[in-house]
């Protein structure tokens, strides 16, 4: 199992796959993210290098749906979060959770 912490773009781009039932395709993915970003930016050239790199990693996986008249007959790629990378989720949430309450120790808000 890979023990790696996600990226904050890895885990925007998960969260907004699982928040579209878990079956997304990219440009679908990528304005959920922009959504729940803000006021922060995505930049759209990221967005599959980095879901290519989670598949990789096992905690995303594809499948191509069927071709689509308006797209000229291709088909949209969707991803959906795997148990490999809701845990890697739970993994970076804990930690993200541990930074916030140093900060909070730190800044005398505990």
């Amino acid at each position: 199992m890979n023990e790696d912490l996600l990226s904050a773009l890895e885990s925007l781009l998960m969260t907004a796959i699982l928040l579209q039932l878990n079956n997304a395709y990219g440009a679908a993915i990528f304005d959920r993210a922009c959504e729940q970003a803000k006021p922060a930016k995505v930049s759209y050239g990221s967005l599959y290098p980095t879901l290519e790199r989670l598949e990789k990693k096992g905690f995303l996986k594809s499948k191509f749906g069927d071709p689509i008249p308006e797209r000229g007959g291709k088909s949209r790629r969707y991803f959906s979060v795997t148990a490999a990378g809701q845990a890697a989720l739970r993994r970076s949430e804990a930690f993200a959770d541990k930074i916030r309450s140093g900060l909070a120790e730190a800044w005398g808000n505990a």
